[in-house]
Protein backbone atom coordinates (compact mmCIF):
# COMPACT_ATOMS: atom_id res chain seq x y z
CA UNK A 1 0.00 0.00 0.00
CA UNK A 2 2.83 2.37 0.86
CA UNK A 3 4.30 1.80 -2.60
CA UNK A 4 1.21 3.33 -4.18
CA UNK A 5 1.53 6.62 -2.29
CA UNK A 6 4.02 8.25 -4.69
CA UNK A 7 1.96 7.17 -7.70
CA UNK A 8 -1.19 8.65 -6.19
CA UNK A 9 0.70 11.83 -5.20
CA UNK A 10 2.09 12.20 -8.73
CA UNK A 11 -1.37 11.65 -10.26
CA UNK A 12 -3.01 14.14 -7.91
CA UNK A 13 -0.37 16.85 -8.42
CA UNK A 14 -0.38 16.23 -12.15
CA UNK A 15 -4.15 16.54 -12.34
CA UNK A 16 -4.20 19.68 -10.14
CA UNK A 17 -1.69 21.37 -12.47
CA UNK A 18 -3.59 20.57 -15.66
CA UNK A 19 -2.00 17.25 -16.54
CA UNK A 20 -3.93 14.58 -18.41
CA UNK A 21 -4.15 10.84 -17.86
CA UNK A 22 -4.16 10.27 -21.62
CA UNK A 23 -0.56 11.48 -21.86
CA UNK A 24 0.45 8.66 -19.53
CA UNK A 25 -1.03 6.16 -21.98
CA UNK A 26 1.23 7.54 -24.73
CA UNK A 27 4.41 6.91 -22.74
CA UNK A 28 6.43 3.92 -23.91
CA UNK A 29 9.16 2.48 -21.73
CA UNK A 30 11.74 -0.07 -22.80
CA UNK A 31 12.52 -3.40 -21.09
CA UNK A 32 9.29 -3.74 -19.14
CA UNK A 33 10.27 -7.32 -18.29
CA UNK A 34 13.10 -5.96 -16.07
CA UNK A 35 10.55 -3.99 -14.07
CA UNK A 36 8.50 -7.17 -13.71
CA UNK A 37 11.64 -8.99 -12.53
CA UNK A 38 12.13 -6.33 -9.84
CA UNK A 39 8.53 -6.72 -8.71
CA UNK A 40 8.77 -10.53 -8.74
CA UNK A 41 11.99 -10.52 -6.71
CA UNK A 42 10.44 -8.13 -4.20
CA UNK A 43 7.27 -10.21 -4.05
CA UNK A 44 9.20 -13.44 -3.50
CA UNK A 45 11.15 -11.75 -0.76
CA UNK A 46 7.97 -10.73 1.04
CA UNK A 47 6.24 -14.08 0.45
CA UNK A 48 9.19 -16.20 1.58
CA UNK A 49 9.87 -13.98 4.59
CA UNK A 50 8.15 -16.50 6.85
CA UNK A 51 10.36 -19.33 5.62
CA UNK A 52 13.29 -18.30 7.80
CA UNK A 53 15.68 -21.07 6.72
CA UNK A 54 15.25 -20.28 3.03
CA UNK A 55 15.54 -16.55 3.70
CA UNK A 56 18.84 -16.94 5.54
CA UNK A 57 20.35 -18.24 2.30
CA UNK A 58 18.76 -16.01 -0.32
CA UNK A 59 17.61 -12.84 1.43
CA UNK A 60 20.50 -10.58 0.41
CA UNK A 61 20.66 -11.65 -3.26
CA UNK A 62 16.87 -11.52 -3.64
CA UNK A 63 16.43 -8.13 -2.04
CA UNK A 64 19.46 -6.65 -3.78
CA UNK A 65 18.19 -8.09 -7.08
CA UNK A 66 14.85 -6.32 -6.68
CA UNK A 67 16.54 -2.93 -6.16
CA UNK A 68 19.19 -3.51 -8.83
CA UNK A 69 16.60 -4.61 -11.40
CA UNK A 70 14.59 -1.46 -10.66
CA UNK A 71 17.75 0.64 -11.05
CA UNK A 72 18.67 -1.15 -14.31
CA UNK A 73 15.21 -0.56 -15.76
CA UNK A 74 15.43 3.12 -14.94
CA UNK A 75 18.97 3.42 -16.30
CA UNK A 76 18.02 1.79 -19.61
CA UNK A 77 15.08 4.13 -20.02
CA UNK A 78 17.10 7.27 -19.23
CA UNK A 79 18.32 7.32 -22.83
CA UNK A 80 14.84 6.94 -24.33
CA UNK A 81 12.57 9.28 -22.41
CA UNK A 82 12.24 13.05 -22.72
CA UNK A 83 14.44 15.12 -20.42
CA UNK A 84 11.53 15.99 -18.13
CA UNK A 85 11.09 12.30 -17.34
CA UNK A 86 14.79 11.44 -17.37
CA UNK A 87 15.45 13.67 -14.37
CA UNK A 88 12.76 11.87 -12.37
CA UNK A 89 14.09 8.47 -13.42
CA UNK A 90 17.61 9.48 -12.43
CA UNK A 91 16.41 10.39 -8.93
CA UNK A 92 14.58 7.07 -8.58
CA UNK A 93 17.54 5.08 -9.95
CA UNK A 94 19.83 6.77 -7.44
CA UNK A 95 17.50 5.80 -4.60
CA UNK A 96 17.32 2.17 -5.75
CA UNK A 97 21.11 1.95 -6.04
CA UNK A 98 21.63 3.46 -2.57
CA UNK A 99 19.23 0.94 -1.02
CA UNK A 100 20.82 -1.98 -2.90
CA UNK A 101 24.32 -0.98 -1.79
CA UNK A 102 23.52 -0.62 1.91
CA UNK A 103 21.61 -3.93 1.92
CA UNK A 104 24.34 -5.78 0.02
CA UNK A 105 27.06 -4.47 2.34
CA UNK A 106 25.19 -5.15 5.60
CA UNK A 107 23.05 -8.17 4.72
CA UNK A 108 19.85 -6.32 5.61
CA UNK A 109 18.67 -2.73 5.77
CA UNK A 110 20.09 -1.26 8.98
CA UNK A 111 17.59 0.66 11.11
CA UNK A 112 18.56 3.29 13.66
CA UNK A 113 16.61 2.11 16.67
CA UNK A 114 18.29 4.77 18.83
CA UNK A 115 16.10 7.34 17.09
CA UNK A 116 13.10 5.31 18.26
CA UNK A 117 14.28 5.66 21.86
CA UNK A 118 15.13 2.08 22.79
CA UNK A 119 18.32 -0.01 22.74
CA UNK A 120 18.94 -2.34 19.80
CA UNK A 121 18.80 -5.43 22.03
CA UNK A 122 15.08 -4.85 22.62
CA UNK A 123 14.30 -5.01 18.92
CA UNK A 124 16.25 -8.04 17.76
CA UNK A 125 15.68 -8.55 14.05
CA UNK A 126 12.96 -6.06 13.15
CA UNK A 127 11.80 -7.83 9.98
CA UNK A 128 13.40 -10.15 7.47
CA UNK A 129 14.51 -7.03 5.58
CA UNK A 130 15.76 -5.01 8.56
CA UNK A 131 18.30 -5.27 11.35
CA UNK A 132 19.16 -2.89 14.18
CA UNK A 133 22.03 -0.53 13.44
CA UNK A 134 25.15 -1.22 15.51
CA UNK A 135 28.58 0.41 15.74
CA UNK A 136 29.77 -2.20 13.20
CA UNK A 137 27.18 -1.23 10.57
CA UNK A 138 28.71 -0.20 7.25
CA UNK A 139 27.42 2.95 5.54
CA UNK A 140 25.03 3.78 8.40
CA UNK A 141 23.92 7.06 6.82
CA UNK A 142 22.31 5.03 3.99
CA UNK A 143 20.20 2.96 6.38
CA UNK A 144 16.75 3.71 7.73
CA UNK A 145 17.73 6.67 9.91
CA UNK A 146 14.94 9.20 9.34
CA UNK A 147 11.77 8.82 11.44
CA UNK A 148 8.36 9.42 9.91
CA UNK A 149 4.79 8.97 11.12
CA UNK A 150 5.66 9.93 14.66
CA UNK A 151 8.65 7.61 14.77
CA UNK A 152 6.67 4.47 13.88
CA UNK A 153 8.28 4.32 10.43
CA UNK A 154 11.94 4.72 9.57
CA UNK A 155 13.07 5.57 6.05
CA UNK A 156 16.40 5.89 4.27
CA UNK A 157 17.76 8.44 1.84
CA UNK A 158 17.26 5.82 -0.88
CA UNK A 159 13.58 5.44 0.10
CA UNK A 160 13.05 9.20 -0.12
CA UNK A 161 14.73 9.42 -3.52
CA UNK A 162 12.64 6.49 -4.79
CA UNK A 163 9.41 8.09 -3.58
CA UNK A 164 10.19 11.53 -5.00
CA UNK A 165 11.51 10.06 -8.25
CA UNK A 166 8.37 7.96 -8.74
CA UNK A 167 5.99 10.83 -7.91
CA UNK A 168 7.91 13.22 -10.17
CA UNK A 169 7.92 10.67 -13.00
CA UNK A 170 4.14 10.21 -12.84
CA UNK A 171 3.72 14.00 -12.67
CA UNK A 172 6.01 14.49 -15.71
CA UNK A 173 4.22 11.77 -17.65
CA UNK A 174 0.95 13.69 -17.27
CA UNK A 175 2.32 16.85 -18.92
CA UNK A 176 3.50 17.48 -22.43
CA UNK A 177 6.44 19.85 -22.79
CA UNK A 178 5.94 23.22 -24.47
CA UNK A 179 8.28 24.73 -27.02
CA UNK A 180 9.83 23.75 -30.32
CA UNK A 181 12.96 22.19 -28.84
CA UNK A 182 10.87 19.47 -27.18
CA UNK A 183 8.74 18.61 -30.22
CA UNK A 184 11.44 16.56 -31.93
CA UNK A 185 12.18 14.70 -28.72
CA UNK A 186 8.48 13.98 -28.15
CA UNK A 187 8.03 12.77 -31.75
CA UNK A 188 10.97 10.40 -31.40
CA UNK A 189 9.65 9.25 -28.06
CA UNK A 190 6.12 8.46 -29.21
Amino acid sequence: MLALAPVVAGLLLGWLTGGRLRTIAAVRFRCGWVLLLAAAAGGCYVHWGAARRAMDVIHVPLLALSYLALAAWGAVNLAYVPARMARSLAVGVTGAVLNAVVIAVNGRMPVSVSVLGAPAEEFGRLTEKHEPMTPGTSLPWLGDVMPMAGGRLMVSLGDILLVFGCAALVFAMMHRPNGARHRRQEQEYE
